[in-house]
């Protein structure tokens, strides 16, 4: 039984971290920063400014709820209601993964509290360098796919979450100039890093609680307490 409790600390501090990760890229200065080197703008006959200003629209429509979406831009098409739809979708999965990324959270604090009160100290540590290995696998995994057929990854990656068919679009359309391959790939990447470094700061954990629960265990009182 403790060992099963162990592998499903385990998965949630994956889960947590998978999640976890995502925060970050959700940001204005992160969508800024890759949407300058990576969007389109010439192409869409737009200036590097304005395209700007229309990646940070979509961020914001999507993370935050807020605003709305032209349909064109300069005179130009815009954002066509297959695409608004698509973008109403990747909202409702992001804040889905916020809310489990919270619950989760809450759940693994408490668990992680409730067994090192009730003495249960190696298995927290166990359930720490556990979720180490299982968080650092998934980024390796992950980008070693992604690096060996990243369209297909993209592909497979989409239909988990959304119905086929709802989110290709044209090259030329607005929302692939704005947020193109590259910019995705770019983005992996540093969700990768991020999960990894999550990964190496359960480790950093599991080290920490193992040396403060031995100095507990060679304390008189916490050898009586034991």
């Amino acid at each position: 039984m403790r060992h099963l409790a162990v592998l499903v600390a385990a998965i949630g501090l994956a889960l947590f971290a998978v999640g976890l990760s995502l925060m970050p890229l959700q940001t204005p200065g992160f969508t800024r920063t890759l949407s300058a080197r990576y969007s389109h703008a010439a192409e869409a006959g737009l200036s590097r400014q304005r395209m700007l200003e229309v990646a940070e629209s979509v961020r914001a429509y999507v993370v935050d709820g807020r605003g709305k979406l032209p349909a064109t831009v300069e005179g130009r098409p815009g954002f066509e209601t297959e695409a608004v739809s698509h973008l109403d979708d990747v909202r409702r999965v992001l804040t889905a993964v916020r809310v489990l990324v919270l619950l989760l959270g809450i759940m693994l604090a408490a668990a992680g509290l409730a067994a090192w009160r009730t003495g249960f100290r190696r298995e927290v540590v166990q359930a720490f360098a556990a979720g180490a290995v299982a968080t650092i696998a998934v980024p390796l995994v992950a980008t070693a796919v992604a690096l060996l057929d990243f369209p297909r990854f993209f592909a497979s990656f989409h239909s988990i979450f959304f119905a086929q068919g709802t989110w290709t679009f044209p090259s030329e359309s607005l929302l692939i100039r704005a947020f193109p391959e590259s910019f995705w790939m770019a983005s992996g990447l540093a969700w990768a890093f991020l999960t990894l470094a999550c990964s190496a700061s359960y480790a950093v954990c599991a080290a920490s609680v193992r040396r403060l629960s031995a100095e507990i265990e060679r304390s008189p009182s916490g050898a009586a307490s034991d």
